[in-house]
């Protein structure tokens, strides 16, 4: 991945990152970047709480199942306010 595609990318990210902290009322959230054994990078971006019950990095044996519905109210909000930003 060529320099100016990463910062790219993370223009992107931190864009993104302060529309969820928005959607979920919080300060806090964490990236996790990715991509060996696969043809690309990605990054997972969590929000995080205050005493939400994980550690430094999300314990996936207390995630909790969000159903089909609150998924995409979530992402309708995600998107009005990645709209809302747009510049």
């Amino acid at each position: 991945m060529q320099q100016a595609d990463i910062g790219f990318m993370f223009m992107k990210v931190r864009r993104l990152a302060k529309a969820l902290q928005k959607v979920f009322n919080t300060e806090w959230v964490i990236a996790d970047t990715g991509g060996i054994g696969v043809p690309h990078a990605h990054v997972h971006l969590v929000p995080r709480f205050e005493d939400d019950g994980h550690g430094e990095l999300p314990d996936p044996k207390i995630l909790r199942e969000i159903p089909e519905n609150e998924m995409e109210e979530i992402a309708r909000k995600i998107k009005a306010e990645l709209e809302r930003t747009a510049g």
